[in-house]
């Protein structure tokens, strides 16, 4: 697995799901590669390749 760093304007975003009204999201990626996960969809990369990458979003505002 590799992991990253990455600048980010905000981790804070609106959410569609259902009971959600945001959503807090400090990583993107997964070390977990679910069978169920519906994110790499949402985020259109590929099922496979799922799980190897984490990107820390290193500069949250607070």
């Amino acid at each position: 697995m590799s992991v990253q760093e990455v600048d980010c304007k905000t981790a804070l975003s609106k959410s569609t799901l259902p009971g959600l009204t945001y959503s807090l999201n400090p990583y993107r990626g997964c070390q977990h590669n679910c069978a169920y996960c519906y994110a790499p969809n949402v985020l259109r990369q590929p099922r496979e390749r799922w799980g190897e990458d984490l990107m820390v979003k290193k500069n949250i505002p607070v």
